[in-house]
This record gives structure tokens, sequence and C-alpha cells, in this order.
């Protein structure tokens, strides 16, 4: 079965710096199959008979092992993101990929109230979190430690042009 693995923080601003040859590598010697990247930033793609929750984690062990790393992985099974992808609950945002975020979720967030982070937008649907950015992403104030606060939950962003191309390797 395939998983879809994402790392949150990896080589962001000079920080926890991966070579993703290097992680393929590892991820194959640890048995993982048809391990896949995309960019830089922690977007893997693997084969296992492992439950999601058993490849997440496995890679992170791995990762503090071989490479003293310890971010947060989350995890979702190749059907899961299709679909995350089918089950967007604002399809029109799709014709702006780079300010339409899905943020993917280690478990079901609690309800929280952003309303005071209009214009931005955010729905909740299942674990995942869809965010439109009215204008720029790196002015709001909609970041990764309020939802995460608001929600009790681990999560991690992709916009809807990265979606697609992991989307694509499943």
């Amino acid at each position: 079965m395939k998983h879809v693995v994402l790392l949150r923080g990896i080589n962001v601003g000079g920080h926890n710096k991966l070579k993703m040859a290097a992680l393929r590598e590892a991820l194959t010697d640890a048995g993982f199959d048809g391990v896949q990247t995309y960019i830089q930033s922690g977007n893997i793609v693997v084969e296992s008979a492992d439950s999601s929750d058993v490849v997440g984690e496995r890679v992170r062990a791995l990762l503090n092992a071989k490479f003293d790393l310890e971010v947060p992985v989350v995890t979702r099974t190749g059907a899961e993101w299709k679909t995350a992808i089918v089950d967007n609950p604002t399809p029109e945002r799709e014709v702006e990929p780079k300010r339409f975020l899905v943020y993917f979720c280690d478990g079901e967030p609690e309800a929280a109230d952003f309303t005071d982070h209009a214009p931005d937008q955010l729905i909740a649907n299942g674990r995942e979190l869809y965010v439109w950015y009215e204008s720029e992403i790196s002015k709001s104030k909609l970041v990764v430690k309020v939802i995460e606060k608001r929600t009790g939950v681990t999560a991690t962003a992709r916009n809807w042009s990265t979606v697609m191309k992991i989307a694509d390797m499943l």
C-alpha cells in the first residue's frame, strides 16, 4: 500500500537540513519500497504493508537515529490523500493554488473559531484543514502555531499545487 509521509520544517530557513537523496536511501535501507520524494520540503511517498501510523513512527525513528532530527511527521494512505482532494470543500480556490493550503493533521482537530483571522478562511473537514489566504500567506497571522493551539493537533501544510503533485506520485 502507498503512503504519503509529510515532514514539517525540513530545509526551511537553513534549519533541519536534509538531503532528499540521503533520505530516500535511508528509507529504502529501512525496508520501504517505491520511495519517492517531491521537492526539498519533506514530501515522501513510500510503499509498505504497515498502517500509516506505523509508517509514521518508523520514519520518525529513522529521522532521529540516522539524521538526528526530531520533526513532526504526518501520514496518509494513498486512498486518504485522494479523498482529501475529492473532499475539498472549496474547489473554486484551486484556481490560485499558491494561496490555497491544506493542513494535514495528525488527528481530528477540535472545533475552533478562526473568524478573527478574516479575510483568511479556514474550513475543517475530517483530519484536513483547508485554508484560503486572501492575500500574501507570509503576511497572515493564520499560521501553523495558531492553528495547532486552537485545534489541539499537530499539522503540516502543503499548497494545492504540491497536493496535486503528490497525488500524481500515487
